[in-house]
Parts: structure tokens; C-alpha cells; sequence
């Protein structure tokens, strides 16, 4: 009788490895989602931001793409080539600096501009916390 439960046990194990493997592969892996795709202006603009400046209804856009934006403005990180870079204010508003990543409004419309600086080198979407609980 024990041999026979053992038998079974290893079965149904088997069973849920194969399923847990088979259930997995149909799922892109996480590291895909951690991996921005930069494009427009010699590629130092994040897809989504390229896009929201390419989409013809701005706030539509940013509330599906989960993008902060206000007054034709939009938050962004900004990677300067140094920590010296000031962003033209005919750009966008500084909220935060650390170092050499900046965090703006920048107007949606010159969103490529300030990507074309040649002091710039990539703008990103923000990167929002996440608040964990017990």
C-alpha cells in the first residue's frame, strides 16, 4: 500500500512540474518588461514617450500609458551627460535633480528637441514606487 501511494505521490509531482513549466512558457519572461525600448531622436527617447508625442489626444493617451501629464507637460527622467547640465526652462521644468538624472515637466511638444541635446542622453519615463504593506 505504501508503495502504491509513493507511486501516486510522484506522479501528481510530476504532473504539477509539467504543468507549472508548460504554463510558464506562453508568458513572456520577466525580464522583457524590465527592458525599455528607446527610439526617435537618434534613439534617446523611450517608445511610450515617442508615441505620446506622435498621439493625437495627449491626456487619453498618457492615462493608458500610465504617464503623468499636465498642462501639455509631462514627468520624465532625463539623463544628462553630466551633473553640470541645466535643462532650458524653453523646455521644461527641473523638479529634482540627483547627480546626473533629472526629473522634469517637459512640454509634450518638445519632447524631441530636448531629446536632439546633444547634453542629454536618454529620457525616460519616471520610475514610480511601489508602497508595500504588511
Amino acid at each position: 500500500m505504501s508503495i502504491g501511494f509513493g507511486i501516486v505521490s510522484f506522479c501528481i509531482a510530476i504532473a504539477i512540474v509539467g504543468y507549472l513549466l508548460t504554463a510558464n512558457k506562453n508568458q513572456p519572461a520577466k525580464t522583457q518588461t524590465t527592458i525599455t525600448r528607446l527610439k526617435g531622436a537618434n534613439g534617446k527617447i523611450e517608445g511610450v514617450l515617442y508615441d505620446l508625442t506622435q498621439a493625437k489626444n495627449y491626456e487619453a493617451f498618457a492615462v493608458k500609458n500610465d504617464l503623468y501629464v499636465i498642462d501639455g507637460k509631462v514627468q520624465v527622467t532625463i539623463m544628462a551627460g553630466s551633473q553640470d547640465y541645466v535643462v532650458p526652462t524653453s523646455l521644461a521644468t527641473e523638479l529634482t535633480r540627483a547627480n546626473n538624472q533629472i526629473q522634469a515637466m517637459v512640454k509634450i511638444d518638445k519632447l524631441l528637441e530636448l531629446a536632439n541635446d546633444p547634453n542629454v542622453q536618454d529620457i525616460r519615463k519616471p520610475i514610480k514606487a511601489v508602497l508595500l504593506t504588511q
